[in-house]
């Protein structure tokens, strides 16, 4: 087993970088103790393990973070814009297919039978069920015909 500790790094001067300086042998005996105990290395068994301090690359320290772009600003902001817009489509899909849709509706609903012909109110006003038709069994011609000549 082989375990990689990095070296303390020490604040330099004013001016000056930060230094690396290696481990103390008491702290790397120290961590080698650590890693045995919660790894359970046993010498008896033929466990090894060793532990180096070297110092870690730290270049990424020193260059500069870009600026954040627009998307970077926005993505915060992502959820609330997402529901804005659900809200809005909601709205926009009552404002122009759900309400016509309901007044048109209703407009169904309350429509206006065609007036009566003559006929119809005639046979209202006399209590007849069916309108006369010319020719039919309730006609009146005939029986006016029929009064003419037995009278003649």
């Amino acid at each position: 087993m082989s375990v990689l500790v990095a070296d303390r790094i020490t604040p330099g001067a004013e001016g000056a970088g930060p230094t690396s300086a290696p481990r103390s042998t008491e702290e790397i005996q120290s961590i080698e103790q650590m890693v045995r105990t919660a790894l359970g290395i046993n010498d008896t068994r033929g466990d090894l393990i060793s532990v180096v301090s070297m110092p870690f690359e730290s270049g990424f320290t020193e260059e500069q973070m870009p600026e954040p772009s627009l998307v970077d600003k926005v993505y915060p902001f992502m959820p609330v814009i997402k529901y804005s817009l659900l809200a809005l489509a909601s709205l926009m899909a009552y404002l122009l297919f759900l309400r016509p849709l309901m007044r048109t509706l209703r407009s169904v609903q309350n429509e206006t039978k065609p007036m009566k012909t003559v006929e119809e109110l005639e046979a209202e006003l006399r209590g007849a069920d069916e309108t006369p038709l010319l020719g039919g069994p309730g006609d009146p011609w005939p029986r006016f015909v029929k009064k003419f000549w037995e009278g003649i």
